[in-house]
């Protein structure tokens, strides 16, 4: 991760106050981030546009992760813009030597800037934020598919649209946050002693909770895109052992009738979606599931409720229900299981199990985010794969280190499959006239689901290696591209 701090505190038209906690505020946090080995740099005083545009170009190109901090002056063109002031800025010319904050976006991204996260202290601050972020969208959707699907670009405003900013307030604060991490206990979702790394949202969310709402000056946030891992967690510790989220250690996991018990408390609607949330966790392969990304979406591909979920629910879940799960650290990411593994049957059925199971597959193929590159996702996508292809048989795949063996393993899977499904094709005329019409259906429509799960699943595993599989060359890899989309049924 890059750190581009850009302070502006001296200013030749003695209309502009000098800012001298501007500079303070980026030499602060130019030292944090440097001290966390993060690149950092930072350019004190710019008088004229062409030298910010021209340090950016020097030092961004190579990265695709950055965090821009301006701190100064600022006014708002006739046309809503947020414009950046420079030391040789005119306030009554809104054209002569000034940046939008929106030319520093496309800039970065341009650059190759994938993970953006721009922080502006200046008065003003959050005007022209939604132009901002529809031009970075254009920019984005300008570029090449993987490109869009780790694309994500954050502003964090120190100002309201009309507000004011005071002179260093909302930069002691921002680089206390990063320095120390955020007290509001229902941030530790993600500020914890697991997460390697915290994502643009996690700041901006902290950063709400965290100022002080009494405040004249109130902060502005905006995204787009997908947010990924950005910035040092200063929690973290890659020696932290798994802890019960009540604060217990050690002792009896509680039962399936305690846990009865909790959720009875629940109003309805919260039993429902607390519950939707714990059949996630109780199928989950490995150490648990990472609450960033797949928690969250799988609970949203199984449940009925249309109301998205969001960390508000997995801070009421872990807050209510805390003494049933346990959060552990798997490669750098916060992971969540249940303490007890007999709740899974108290939990999950068969047709629960195949839900989740399909909806962390569909994860995988997702073109409108990058989740297909969370460390869950690499791990254990294919037990999760397997489980759907061979209902009610455990595989332990954390034995199986051959990925060609286990390629073959699904090939010779979906070959039967093709071979079983070619068979009761065959054999519909004899079942419609003896009059098992409907049932015969039924099944076959059940066959085709599993056939269409094999299909799409090969595709993601023997890619490259077709010759390997010469019945399936003969006879199934053309169908690949529709198996893959019929995955998603």
């Amino acid at each position: 991760m890059l750190y581009v701090g850009v302070g502006v505190a001296k200013y030749q038209h003695r209309s502009f106050v000098n800012l001298p906690a501007a500079n303070r505020d980026i030499n602060r946090l130019h030292y944090l981030f440097s001290k966390r080995r993060c690149a950092a740099e930072r350019l004190a005083d710019p008088r004229h546009r062409g030298e910010v545009t021209d340090f950016i170009e020097q030092h961004v190109p190579g990265h695709t992760s950055a965090l821009l901090h301006w701190a100064g002056h600022a006014l708002i063109s006739p046309r809503g813009e947020l414009l950046l002031a420079l030391g040789s800025s005119r306030p009554n010319d809104v054209s002569a030597d000034k940046l939008r904050a929106e030319d520093l976006i496309d800039q970065l991204v341009a650059l190759g800037v994938r993970q953006l996260m721009l922080v502006i202290d200046t008065c003003g601050a959050a005007a022209g934020m939604l132009e901002s972020l529809n031009a970075a969208l254009a920019r984005i959707e300008g570029g090449n598919k993987s490109a869009r699907r780790h694309a994500w670009v954050g502003v964090l405003a120190a100002s309201q649209s009309d507000g004011t900013a005071v002179d260093g307030a909302f930069g002691r604060f921002l680089c206390d946050l990063l320095r120390t991490g955020p007290e509001n206990a229902a941030d530790r979702v993600h500020w914890n002693a697991y997460n390697v790394a915290v994502r643009g949202v996690d700041v901006a969310h902290a950063a709400h909770n965290a100022w002080d709402e009494d405040r004249e000056q109130q902060l502005a946030y905006g995204h787009i895109g997908w947010s990924q891992p950005l910035l040092p967690n200063p929690f973290y510790d890659p020696t932290a052992a798994p802890a019960h989220l009540d604060g217990s250690s050690g002792g009896k996991a509680p039962s399936n009738a305690q846990l009865r018990a909790d959720l009875a408390l629940m109003s309805a609607p919260e039993r429902a979606r607390s519950t939707v949330l714990l059949q996630v966790l109780a199928a989950a392969q490995g150490r648990g599931m990472p609450a960033r990304d797949v928690w969250l979406m799988v609970a949203e591909a199984l449940s009925t409720d249309e109301e998205p979920f969001t960390d508000a629910d997995l801070q009421h879940l872990t807050g209510r229900l805390g003494r049933h799960i346990t959060i552990d650290g798997d490669n750098g990411q916060a992971v969540f299981r249940l303490r007890h593994g007999h709740a899974r049957r108290f939990l999950l059925d068969a047709e629960t199990t195949r839900r989740i199971d399909r909806a962390v597959l569909r994860l995988s193929d997702g073109p409108e985010t990058g989740i297909a590159g969370n460390p869950y996702l690499r791990e254990h996508l294919r037990a999760h794969a397997l489980r759907v292809l061979r209902p009610g048989r455990r595989t332990p795949l954390a034995d199986q280190t051959d990925d060609m063996g286990d390629a073959r393993a699904l090939a010779a899977d979906a070959e039967g499959m093709l071979r079983e499904a070619a068979g009761l094709l065959s054999g519909a005329r004899t079942h419609a006239v003896e009059g098992g019409v409907a049932s015969y259906l039924d099944h076959l429509a059940g066959e085709a689901v599993r056939l269409a799960d094999a299909v799409g699943l090969l595709l993601h595993e023997v890619r490259g290696y077709e010759d390997s599989f010469p019945a399936l060359t003969s006879g199934g890899v053309a169908a690949l591209p529709r198996g893959q989309g019929a995955i998603g049924m």
